[in-house]
């Protein structure tokens, strides 16, 4: 058991390999890489520490285990989490803010992201390379991205994602996420914006946006199913040019211009939406969709 230490200035704050351990109650700052660095098969608690101002990450997993809980993590050169290298952790109840890459980094691992707030970071969750963890309960706010997930899948759901500076669910490079029973809602540009990739976006409350509710870019082919999508800027749905995927009972309303614009070249199938009170149209097909927004 290590507690109530101040540990400061070191390479490392705290090294854990091949090893299991509780760090609790701990002050780690300052010190030249990272402030706990977990390995080789290792599975330590870390709870209610203050980890924070190191030059590298206050947190770093790799090829290991551990519960991490209840910490205050901030202040990073990297990311305030990072989960790496075939790793399964439980990472909850922490609070993570204001690090200059990601609140929470996950690469090539699995676990459970649950209760964590997520705030002042580049991304708030980004979820990297092959990965599919659950990423359930958090509160993601004013990071400039909400959640990324590139090359990915992960189960996103029952958080609240808002107030971010660009998009508050980007999904990139292939992936495949279930989205679901999520708030997102007053960021900056869209709420889920979809790019080459699929996914299944399904009983979200997407309100609020400055851009789009969802906006799906070329070479998508996502399910869209039951989200409640409102009151953006823009447009509640917006498939653009060459996207594929399935539209369906989605309730898209009160948008300044339309409840869901379709590019003439998609083949996407819509099926049952409910689309009222918009600003120009509820549904639009549109050949030249660039001009709308020149």
């Amino acid at each position: 058991i290590i507690r109530d230490n101040k540990i400061y200035s070191n390479e490392y704050g705290i090294l854990i390999s091949d090893s299991k351990g509780t760090i609790e109650k701990n002050e780690i700052y300052s010190n030249k890489k990272d402030g706990v660095h977990i390995q080789q098969k290792s599975d330590p608690i870390v709870r209610k520490n203050k980890i924070h101002d190191n030059e590298q990450n206050g947190i770093v997993i790799s090829e290991s285990k551990g519960t991490i809980e209840q910490n205050e993590v901030y202040g990073h050169k990297i990311d305030g989490i990072a989960v790496i290298s075939d790793s399964d952790s439980i990472i909850s109840n922490n609070k993570i803010y204001v690090n200059e890459q990601d609140g929470i980094f996950i690469k090539n691992s699995n676990g459970l992201i649950k209760q964590n707030e997520s705030f002042q970071n580049r991304y708030g969750i980004h979820i990297f390379s092959g990965v599919d963890p659950i990423v359930r309960n958090n509160k993601i706010y004013s990071n400039e991205y909400g959640i990324v997930i590139s090359n990915s899948k992960g189960t996103i759901e029952k958080n609240d994602i808002y107030s971010n500076k660009k998009d508050g669910i980007f999904i990139t490079s292939k992936s495949d996420p279930i989205v679901r029973d999520n708030k997102i809602h007053d960021n900056k540009e869209d709420g889920v914006y979809i790019f080459e990739s699929k996914g299944t976006i399904e009983k979200n409350d997407i309100y609020s946006n400055k851009k789009d509710g969802i906006l799906i870019f070329p070479k998508s082919d996502p399910i869209v199913r039951n989200n409640k999508i409102y009151d953006n800027k823009r447009i509640g749905i917006y498939l653009h040019n060459y996207t594929k995927g399935k539209i369906e009972y989605n309730e898209s309303f009160n948008h300044e211009k339309y409840g869901i614009l379709i590019a003439s070249s998609s083949t996407a199938i819509l099926k049952q939406n409910n689309t009222h009170d918009n600003g120009i149209r509820n549904v639009k097909k549109q050949d030249w969709l660039d001009s709308l927004f020149s």
